[in-house]
């Protein structure tokens, strides 16, 4: 049996590459700055649908700097100290028998000769992103790189989730705990709302694919409960569509056939597109209608 890793390098990153994660990930408490986050994420994009272990993934120094928005004159000083403290942070549950810690991160390298940094994933993390067939939130790369605080990306993953039920009723204490707000901060249910709720919906709703309002339950004079209330952000959608015809790889009828007729996302058919020959999904999709 082979076990040897493949090489996964990514010289430019792509930001319209999906990202699947498994529910239960989503919904756990887990504490990561905004860099981290947007470093796992860029890595969780590299996975590819039939992957049934995790590889090592190789990314550009320069691009990730850049993309991550770090401010460091040396590519790697501030790179070195996100990827440091990555390998510190752990996931923590119960099943009910025992409490589990688990590394997001088996091991970080830099090649310095060639500006890369090499990432493996840890081992216990892989069955919240590999071979889901069920239970899982699939969402683009590009909108969560566009949020502007670690509250906005987990807010988003968790509302993305409820998309097609379009409502998602939380307790505050349950959402605090999730998005990692400990005892102590925002004690003020005001100052949570303003500072975490309204400036997440504000990211969210002005660059990515979904928008959402949210009403509050009171016991009391207290807000014990936040119902959100989602929907597809439509127009912006209507923006991405537009720049994908402005892509070098677009191809209108290929488009248009898998959004219409078998009923993909813009972002799934655009990926097929991307991955394949124009020949190969030519002869795929006449298969497919002579069946």
């Amino acid at each position: 049996m082979n076990n040897m890793k493949k090489v996964i390098k990514m010289k430019i990153i792509d930001d319209r590459r999906t990202i699947i994660k498994h529910n239960e990930l989503i919904e756990m408490p887990y504490k990561l700055s905004l860099q981290e986050q947007r470093l796992l994420l860029i890595v969780a994009s590299l996975i590819e649908k039939g992957d049934t272990k995790f590889q090592e993934y190789h990314l550009n120094i320069k691009d990730l700097n850049e993309i991550l928005g770090t401010k460091s004159k040396n590519n790697y000083s501030e790179m070195r100290t996100i990827s440091r403290q990555l390998m510190t942070r752990v996931i923590e549950y119960d099943d009910g028998e025992n409490h589990y810690q688990l590394h997001w991160v088996n091991k970080c390298k830099y090649v310095n000769n060639k500006g890369y940094l090499v990432i493996e994933l840890g081992n216990d993390v892989q069955k919240y992103f590999l071979q889901l067939k069920e239970k899982f939130t699939k969402f683009t790369l590009k909108y969560v790189l566009r949020l502007r605080s670690t509250y906005s990306i987990r807010l988003y993953e968790m509302l993305k989730q409820y998309e097609r039920i379009a409502k998602r009723r939380i307790s505050v204490e349950d959402l605090k705990k999730k998005i990692w707000i400990k005892d102590g901060q925002y004690p003020n249910y005001s100052n949570f709302k303003i500072k975490v709720l309204q400036q997440a919906q504000r990211e969210i709703n002005e660059t990515t694919d979904i928008n959402f309002t949210f009403s509050e339950r009171k016991q009391g004079r207290k807000v014990v409960e936040i119902v959100f209330h989602i929907k597809s952000n439509n127009i912006l959608l209507e923006e991405d569509k537009a720049e994908l015809l402005l892509s070098d790889n677009y191809n209108y009828e290929h488009y248009n056939k898998l959004i219409n007729y078998f009923c993909l996302t813009p972002n799934q058919a655009q990926e097929i597109i991307d991955k394949y020959p124009q020949k190969h999904i030519d002869e795929t999709l006449k298969y497919i209608e002579e069946k």
